[in-house]
This record gives C-alpha cells, structure tokens and sequence, in this order.
C-alpha cells in the first residue's frame, strides 16, 4: 500500500499534467495559416474541444482522498493525452513526406478512439469530487425552507387576497351606496341649467322692457308737447294726425305689455326651476336623517315628487294653476308595484 507521501506525488505529477493540458487552447492547434487549409487540423476540432473539456474538469475537481492506483492512472492518461496533444502540435509536412494527410487523420482518429477510455476512468472520480463538494442534507434543508417560504408566501398572499377582496367588497357597497343616494339629487342639474336659462332669458326681457317703456314715455311727451296739430289744420288733418299718434302709441304700449309678460314667464320658470333645484338638493339630507324610518322616507319622496310634478306659485304670474292635489301623487306612488312586493 502506497504512503501519503507517494499519493502526494501522484497528485502533484497528475495535476502537473493538466494544466499542461488546461493551457492548450484548441483553435490554436489547428495551424490553419501554419499547414494550409488543406492540411491544418480543422477536422479534429470537434475532438480536440471534447477531450480537453473532460481533462479541464478533471483540473477543477477535488482530488482529495483520491487512493494511490487511481491517481497513477489519471496520470497515465493525462500523459498518453498530453503526448497525443503535443504530436499534433509539433506535426510537420516535411517530417512525412509520403503521405502527410494520412498521418493528420491518424492522430486525430487516435485522439478521438482514445477518448472512451480516458471517460471510462475519469469520470468516476468527477463524479466522486461533485458528490464529495455537494452537501445533499444542506441542499435538501435548504430545499425545505424554501418550500416552507413558499407556502408562507402563498397563505399571505392568500390572506392578503381575501382582504383585498373584502376591502373591495365594502368599496364597491359603498360605491353602490352612493349611487343610490345621488341617483335622485343628480337629477337637480337638469334644473339647475333651466333655472340658470330662464334667468339669464328673463333678465335680457327686463332691459327690453325698461327699454320699451322709456321709448313710450318718450314718445308720449314728444306726441303731447312736442309734435302739435297746426292751427290752421283742418278737422280731417287733425283727426288724421290724432290716429297717426294713437297708432304708434299703441304699437308701444302692445310691445311694452308683450316684452313684460316674456319678463313675468320666464322669471317664473326660473324660480319654479330653482325651486325644484333646492328640493332635489336637499332630498337626501332629509332621507339620511330619516334613518331607517320608511314611513318618512316615503312622505318625503311624495313631497319631493309633488314639488316637482305639481305646479307651483311663483308670484310672477297673477293666474297661476292650482296646484295639483298631493293626494293624486300619493294615489300614483301607491298603485306602482315594486318587484317582488306582495300586494
């Protein structure tokens, strides 16, 4: 049985050939520019990349407690590949003169037949370094953590869902909420822009009634004091002039009378419109205070609709309609059926 001391050796004579080994780069053995395209080892490229590859793994692998035979035929066989490598390095054209080509492809057919048998020893020790290097039981614990955090991850996020959910739950209730609560005062904007209409309506038909009114009081004065009957007309020319007078008074006084009752219209539009606007707008201040008191909640929806249905009196229009009875509304509101609702 071999010392630690001659296994010592062994690995240090085996390691030497590997990275002799480690240090030869393939493209730079194919000698393309140095044999021609003819005679360069382009073809064993494929080859001298394999056999490399499985040595440089040999290099970086741990070869401790590696016994004293397997060592010395790892070395056996880094040297049999280092000789081959270094017989291909020094090929020469002119050193086989009989037939060079031939030689080429025997060297690199002997690299690549070699190479079952370099597999075959190297890499159980390979192998052997990869287990060795690998703690198992660490990657297996580690493994199980993950796993562990994983499945802490997705009872959170399974939790944090159905938060999410409920939060969205209770959002989407109050949106709903809402909805409904505004379902009613919205619809005050409707008149809210008649309203704004009707004023701005109402308040060019004042100007043009002022207007008119001081152009009859103009020409009432001009007609009395102003454009007098000669003293020496007739009485035709007197009673002509008269109704000439009369005509354009009464032309004035109709435009007067007209351009008011627009004023008195379209200012009772807008005050029956702003009237309905405030109900609207303060419905559900009196529906929330009314909490869960049906009975109110219903007085003050018919309130509501018979403010907004029924005619009302603005002051503006000396015959204003009567206003309908409240109890035709509570006979309407009645006789709907709701969905549902026993009868």
């Amino acid at each position: 049985m071999a010392t630690l001391e001659q296994e010592q050796n062994e690995k240090n004579a085996l390691l030497s050939h590997l990275a002799a080994l480690d240090e030869i780069k393939p493209q730079d053995i194919i000698r393309t520019d140095e044999l021609g395209r003819e005679l360069s080892f382009e073809i064993g490229l494929p080859i001298f990349e394999r056999v490399l590859k499985l040595f440089h793994a040999l290099y970086t692998s741990n070869l401790d407690n590696v016994p004293y035979n397997t060592l010395n035929a790892l070395k056996n066989q880094a040297k049999d590949a280092l000789d081959e490598f270094n017989k291909v390095k020094t090929f020469s054209p002119r050193q086989q003169s009989q037939n060079p080509i031939g030689i080429r492809d025997n060297l690199v057919n002997s690299l690549r037949d070699r190479y079952d048998t370099y597999f075959q020893i190297i890499s159980p020790v390979i192998a052997y370094s990869i287990r060795k290097g690998t703690d198992f039981e660490a990657l297996e614990k580690k493994a199980q953590e993950t796993v562990n955090s994983i499945e802490s991850l997705k009872n959170e996020y399974l939790s944090k869902q159905g938060q999410i959910t409920s939060e969205m739950e209770s959002v989407l209730q109050k949106v709903r909420q809402a909805a409904a609560e505004v379902g009613v005062a919205q619809h005050a904007t409707h008149f809210k822009d008649e309203a704004i209409d009707h004023n701005e309506k109402s308040e060019k038909w004042l100007y043009a009634t002022v207007a008119i009114a001081t152009l009859t009081i103009v020409w009432g004065f001009l007609a009395i004091f102003v454009i007098k009957v000669p003293d020496n007309a007739s009485s035709a020319q007197v009673l002509q002039f008269t109704i000439g007078k009369l005509i354009v008074l009464s032309a004035l006084y109709y435009s007067l009378v007209w351009s008011a009752k627009n004023y008195y219209a379209h200012r009772h539009n807008y005050v029956i419109n702003k009237h309905r606007q405030n109900c609207l707008n303060t419905f559900e201040t009196f529906v929330k205070a009314a909490g869960n008191d049906a009975e109110t909640k219903n007085a003050v929806l018919l309130q509501a609709t018979q403010s907004i249905f029924s005619s009302q009196s603005s002051g503006y229009v000396h015959k204003d309609s009567e206003s309908e009875s409240p109890n035709k509304f509570i006979e309407i509101m009645r006789s709907v059926k709701v969905p549902g609702q026993k009868t």
